[in-house]
């Protein structure tokens, strides 16, 4: 799509609240719009978009196991569907994206929304990528936007933690995912999506202040005042530690060993006391796990990483 060919469009905050309040109603309950100075701060640009480069860190974030190296999280129905004309040949220069939106879940409520497919291997993916698909194109057509994660290829991952920081969405934290102050490690980023026209800048969340503190989550960090570590001292695999990042070769070779008591949940996250009262239900938390330990074993057997 070339200069000319760009659309222009007034997209009002009313619109933007509009189609935040009907993705959540999907379970979708976390969105946020940030500028095109994000585009440049972290990169979403050629080598974003068109290298394919997978992040690691993503293996220490079950919740995101689709952005985990060579896992083909999205069916290609479901990605060539969830596309607009910016990103279709996969060849977008970053100079044409003007907005960003982050989309995220916290809590019980995207899986009570989840449809009853037994044995769907991305059923998680799946839903939010065709819900995105489905809000934007109602409201702003077909063209002029794209989803650039969750990606059918499983080797494009946007630094999702900055973006969320950016947002106002999360402090770091031992385990090396986000720690948000209502709602702990209980939260999860679904979907990134670019635009080549502006929406108005906005930090929407039904379950999020608004309030920021230079683009990390309000408040001071749940981490910082918290004396008894349960997080550190509850992980068997004693992959956690103060002011470190965690020990990945460790999580990862402990949950892929046979018996593992973390294969399908994490003791270190349900040890935490920050917002328990978005905890996912324990099929929830399976669900994730299970699909993430196969990614984890993959990455164990192509690395070399087991102890």
């Amino acid at each position: 799509m070339n200069g000319d060919e760009r659309p222009t469009r007034a997209i009002s905050g009313q619109l933007v609240e509009t189609i935040a309040g009907e993705l959540e109603q999907s379970g979708l309950n976390m969105f946020a719009v940030l500028d095109r100075r994000i585009v440049d701060d972290c990169a979403l640009s050629d080598r974003a978009l068109n290298d394919r480069i997978p992040n690691e860190s993503a293996l220490n974030d079950p919740d995101a196991y689709s952005s985990t190296p060579r896992n083909h999280a999205v069916s290609d129905a479901v990605c060539d569907s969830a596309r607009g004309d910016v990103a279709s040949d996969d060849t977008t220069p970053s100079s044409e994206i003007r907005s960003v939106a982050l989309i995220g879940n916290s809590g019980r409520r995207l899986w009570n929304c989840l449809p009853d497919v037994t044995g769907q291997e991305h059923l998680v993916d799946d839903y939010s990528c065709r819900e995105v698909s489905r809000v934007l194109t109602k409201y702003l057509g077909e063209t002029g936007w794209a989803i650039l994660y969750p990606d059918r290829s499983g080797n494009t991952v946007p630094p999702l933690q900055y973006l969320g920081g950016r947002a106002g969405w999360h402090h770091p934290s031992p385990l090396g995912s986000g720690i948000h102050p209502q709602h702990g490690l209980w939260f999860a980023y679904r979907a990134v999506v670019v635009f080549a026209f502006e929406l108005p800048e906005s930090r929407l969340s039904v379950l999020h202040t608004a309030d920021t503190n230079n683009g990390n989550a309000s408040g001071a960090s749940p981490c910082v005042s918290c004396i008894d570590q349960p997080c550190i001292r509850s992980c068997p695999a004693s992959a956690l530690g103060i002011d470190r990042a965690p020990d990945l070769n460790a999580c990862a070779g402990f949950r892929s060993a046979e018996q593992s008591p973390c294969a399908e949940r994490c003791l270190a996250r349900e040890s935490c006391p920050v917002g328990v009262q978005s905890r996912y239900v324990d099929e929830q938390i399976n669900y994730h796990y299970r699909q993430s330990l196969e990614s984890l074993r993959r990455w164990v057997a192509e690395t070399g990483s087991e102890q």
